[in-house]
């Protein structure tokens, strides 16, 4: 399928330099999203806030965690992806840099949710099958290798969901920057639920 063959792509990528595991600099990821927030003057939005509360809860044992680390696409959605008869091929490479490789799978798999509340897109039909859609693309990257932590993929998300979301609520507002807001808010939701859930669970483990 479309998403499996999507993260196959993704790994192939990513192992061609692959470098010792690391683990996600959570200190610092904080420190970013905090004077992204305050420099905008959003300190008292309650998804901001609410979704900042779980990452700092969540912090010290995400920061734990081995994950893969590797030279990153920068910018990998489904719109970067091209899939033909004669193969794979991502595009549109953005300032491509090493790190942890829950960075592209995070952004890769945020866009893949917002394109499933936009009403004109063909993933809009497939929304039921979120869950579906997001373990599928997992599933291909993990295919032949090691699995990617659960905790600190959805770490990556929910950080990466508060910036886009403290950027488009300083945009004028229009009809489709409200509604992306609104989709925002539900996934950080969510996203915040899912992160805070496993945590505790690995915790008690």
């Amino acid at each position: 399928s479309y998403l499996k063959m999507t993260g196959q792509w993704l790994r192939r990528f990513h192992d061609m330099e692959r470098l010792p595991g690391g683990t996600l600099d959570t200190d610092r990821l904080l420190e970013a999203l905090t004077g992204d927030i305050s420099s905008a003057g959003h300190d008292s939005d309650f998804s901001l806030s609410s979704g900042y509360r779980a990452l700092e809860y969540t912090a010290e044992q995400v920061g734990k965690e081995q994950i893969p680390q590797g030279v990153l696409h920068g910018d990998f959605k489904p719109d970067n992806i091209l899939i033909s008869g004669t193969g794979t091929k991502g595009i549109d490479f953005a300032a491509m840099f090493r790190s942890t490789v829950t960075a592209d799978l995070a952004h890769f798999i945020n866009h893949l949710m917002l394109l499933t509340w936009e009403p004109r897109s063909i993933w809009n039909r497939l929304a039921r099958l979120r869950p579906n859609m997001r373990n599928e693309f997992l599933a291909g990257y993990e295919a032949g290798g090691a699995k990617i932590p659960i905790c600190p993929l959805l770490w990556m998300r929910l950080h990466s969901y508060l910036r886009i979301y403290s950027s488009q609520r300083s945009r004028p507002r229009s009809l489709g920057v409200s509604y992306l807001l609104v989709c925002l808010r539900q996934e950080i939701k969510w996203v915040s639920a899912a992160l805070t859930k496993n945590v505790d669970h690995y915790m008690r483990t």
